[in-house]
């Protein structure tokens, strides 16, 4: 059981490092942001497809790291 937690952690600190780096100007595109966008983009595209990014003013709000962080806090406060 207690891999199980620390991987729900891991991913939970790797859906957070993703989306703060969302807001720094090239680093998605450095060899980190890439490796992270593989790593967690088969998680996050088919929550995408559910829940929409919303506009705010001429920006894109993408809400899909904020669910599935919440999903993963769920599930590991019921497993573990």
């Amino acid at each position: 059981m207690g891999i199980v937690c620390v991987l729900f952690s891991i991913a939970l600190l790797v859906i957070v490092v993703r989306s703060l780096l969302s807001f720094l100007p090239g680093a998605a595109n450095s060899s980190f942001g890439i490796l992270l966008e593989k790593v967690t983009e088969p998680v996050l595209r088919p929550v995408r497809r559910v829940v929409r990014p919303i506009q705010v003013g001429n920006a894109g709000l993408d809400l899909a790291p904020l669910v599935v962080g919440v999903a993963i806090i769920v599930l590991r406060a019921v497993i573990c």
